[in-house]
Parts: C-alpha cells; sequence; structure tokens
C-alpha cells in the first residue's frame, strides 16, 4: 500500500518515472490491486503512452469488468488515438455500470459524432507524427496546448463558400485537449478522496 501512496504522490509531483516504479512495485507486491492496475494506465496516459495506456486498462476490465473507472479511461484512451468505434464501446459499458455520468455521456456523444465521419480517425497523425506522443516522460506541464494539436488540412477537396471560412480546423485538437482535462480533472478528484481525512 506504501508504494501506490508514493505513487500518487511522485504522480501530484509530475515525476512519471517515480511514480512507475513505485506503482510497478506496488503492483509485484499484489497484482490484482485495481487502483494500481488504474494507476499504471494513468501513468503511462499522462506519459503519452496511449496504446500502453489502453492495453493496462483493457487488462483491468478482464480483471474486474464491473469497474467504470477502467472503460471511461479506456474511452478516453481510444478517443485520444482516434479509434472513435472502440471509445464508443467502451463508453457504453461505462454508462452500463454507472448511466448518469454527465462526462461519459458527453464524450459518448462525441465518439459517436466523430465515428460516423468519413475519414473516422483524422487526428490519429497527431499522434503518429510525434506532435503529442514521444518516447520521453512528459509532466502536465510539459503537455502540449490545444493550438499546439492543430493538424494541417487539405483545402483542395473542400468546397468552399461564403459560410466556410479557409481557416475552419479539425474539431479534434479541442477533443483532446477537453478529454485529457477531464481526465486529469477526475483522477485529482479521486485522489482527493483517497486523501481527505
Amino acid at each position: 500500500m506504501i508504494h501506490l501512496v508514493r505513487a500518487r504522490e511522485f504522480l501530484s509531483r509530475g515525476d512519471l518515472p517515480m511514480a512507475m516504479a513505485e506503482c510497478r512495485e506496488s503492483l509485484t507486491l499484489d497484482p490484482h490491486n485495481v487502483q494500481a492496475l488504474l494507476l499504471e494506465g494513468e501513468i503511462l496516459f499522462r506519459m503519452g503512452r496511449y496504446g500502453e495506456a489502453a492495453e493496462a486498462f483493457r487488462k483491468v476490465t478482464g480483471m474486474y469488468p464491473s469497474e467504470e473507472e477502467a472503460y471511461t479511461r479506456l474511452g478516453n484512451t481510444y478517443l485520444l488515438l482516434g479509434d472513435y468505434r472502440s471509445a464508443e464501446k467502451a463508453y457504453t459499458r461505462s454508462l452500463a455500470i454507472r448511466p448518469n455520468d454527465p462526462v461519459v455521456r458527453e464524450n459518448l456523444e462525441k465518439a459517436v459524432r466523430l465515428s460516423g465521419q468519413e475519414n473516422p480517425s483524422p487526428g490519429k497523425e497527431i499522434f503518429e507524427n510525434g506532435t503529442v506522443t514521444g518516447t520521453a516522460p512528459r509532466t502536465r506541464a510539459e503537455s502540449p496546448e490545444p493550438a499546439e494539436l492543430t493538424t494541417p488540412r487539405e483545402e483542395k477537396d473542400v468546397p468552399l463558400d461564403s459560410r466556410t471560412p479557409t481557416t475552419a480546423l479539425s474539431p479534434v485538437p479541442f477533443l483532446i485537449a477537453l478529454v485529457v482535462t477531464a481526465f486529469i480533472t477526475r483522477s485529482e478528484k479521486k485522489d482527493q478522496r483517497l486523501f481527505s481525512p
């Protein structure tokens, strides 16, 4: 238990490598600790290692099928990866367990809307070209601002009229910033509940 507390402490300071080391030590002692498993996924998520974070959250859902938080975080991770159909499934499962969560419901609506687009993963190139994802750990202070997440737009195939601005941007950068903010806020609130007297 002490390793889990230390991991959260390091995470709150932005020391992701130390947070991961303590989290993994906690998992060595208790490999089925749901809080440690969720924390491992969260640390990977904050490191920008979204594929590994998704795998960590999938592992939790396999071990604990009624763990709503794992499905929510899995949905958030899929949404950032541009896998909107998988995000839909994860959010739907989360809502089946906890139907009145407005944040999850809103994210589900976004995933449904984005999966219905002609190009179902317009933001995926953001993660593949290294703009967001990298091998180096990233603290919240080093996380990219929403303006850095813009994607280039191909204007040649888009008919322009007087109602269409030539500088229109994809909704993906905004969604990425929104999901990351919600994810971090929920995590911080949960941490506060754990340490409240």
